[in-house]
This record gives structure tokens, sequence and C-alpha cells, in this order.
């Protein structure tokens, strides 16, 4: 099993372990976890210490599970997460979408709070299929390391965009 149930202070956390890749089993055990998890409580951490790999569809699931736990006036984190990890989410742009705590930092030392307005109204302009699909055309598959496959100008022309899936009016920093 590639997922486990902890808790950490107020948050229920998914201790996430291995390679998510969309349409895997693993994926499709975060999709039935992570739901049943935002049904017990709002408030969701991922523990991704251990994660692998985390492809495009995985972090299209992710924004759906952000999503989920928003509209149950929760909030979902994600701390441990390695600099494969953080990479990914660096790239695609969500890491300004997402808590990603620092290292050492644990749910359990966290008062949860509501996500700011501003990137509230980010994450609503997502069009999460096309962000997938977006981040699948830049960065291609990841390479045996896990790390995205087109580094350098892939990369700018990744970031531009997803500015503009993430762009919105009235979507100004507040």
């Amino acid at each position: 099993m590639a997922i486990r149930r902890a808790e950490s202070g107020e948050y229920l956390v998914l201790v996430l372990r291995g390679d998510f890749r969309g349409g895997g089993e693993s994926f499709a055990e975060l999709r039935r976890a992570g739901h049943e998890a935002l049904a017990t409580s709002p408030l969701l951490a991922l523990d991704c210490a251990r994660v692998t790999f985390l492809d495009s569809q995985t972090l299209g699931l992710l924004v759906e599970l952000l999503r989920s736990a928003q509209a149950r006036g929760g909030s979902l984190l994600l701390f441990n997460a390695g600099a494969r990890v953080r990479r990914w989410f660096e790239l695609s742009g969500l890491d300004r979408i997402f808590q990603l705590l620092d290292a050492g930092q644990t749910p359990a030392a966290l008062r949860p709070a509501p996500p700011p307005e501003a990137r509230r109204r980010l994450l609503d302009a997502v069009d999460v299929e096309r962000l997938v699909a977006e981040l699948r055309q830049a960065l291609g598959e990841a390479g045996p390391d896990g790390a995205p496959a087109a580094p350098g100008p892939a990369e700018q022309r990744t970031l531009g965009e997803i500015d503009r899936l993430l762009s919105s009016p009235g979507a100004e920093n507040s």
C-alpha cells in the first residue's frame, strides 16, 4: 500500500510512498484515500518524504483535492517534500497555490487558516484538464531520476502557460 493515514495536530495526514502516475494503482489509491480523508476532515496534509515521483495527472488530482478541501472550509498542504517533488510544483507554478511547508515544519505546529483570497481566486481559475495537458507537453515524461525531462527553455514556456491558466480577472494579489 502506497498510502498510510496518520494525524498531526488538527490535520489528517496521508503518508505517501513511491511513484504516483496517472492511471496507476497508487494514483487511484491517492484519489480514493484523499476524498475519503476529506469526508472525515477538511484539513488534509500530505507527507511527501517518501514520494519518488509525481506526474502531471497527479498534480491535477492534488488541485482537485485542494478544491474539495476548500469547499469544506479546509485546506490541503504538503510537507517533507524533497527537492524533486518541490521542483515539479515550482515548474508548474502550483507552488503559488499550494502550501508547501519548509523542512522541519509539521502540520501539528500550524493553526489552520483559510487561504488568502488571491490564492483561492487563482485556484478557481485553473482548468485542471488543460493544466495537465500543458504540463505533459512542456515538461514531458520524467527522466530516470524522476526529474522533468525538459529542462531549460521549456521551463519558461511552461511557466508562461501556467501563468495564463492561473490568470483570471480580479486575481490580483490582495
